[in-house]
């Protein structure tokens, strides 16, 4: 399962790669959340995008 983490205007981003019990991260850098939406739509991996000043939870 793949899953891109977004936040900010900037769109820096993590996507974690969850195989069992093993977990991978790796940063990502994108000019807007538009553009990581489109790449996850492409890959279909699943995104989740926290607009900036929002705290989760």
């Amino acid at each position: 399962m793949k899953t891109l983490f977004c936040s900010g205007k900037d769109a820096k981003c993590a996507l974690v790669v969850k195989r069992g019990a093993r977990r991978r991260l790796r940063h990502l850098q994108f000019v807007n959340p538009h553009g990581a939406l489109d790449w996850c739509m492409a890959r279909g991996v699943s995104f989740v995008w926290v607009p900036a000043g929002v705290e989760p939870g």
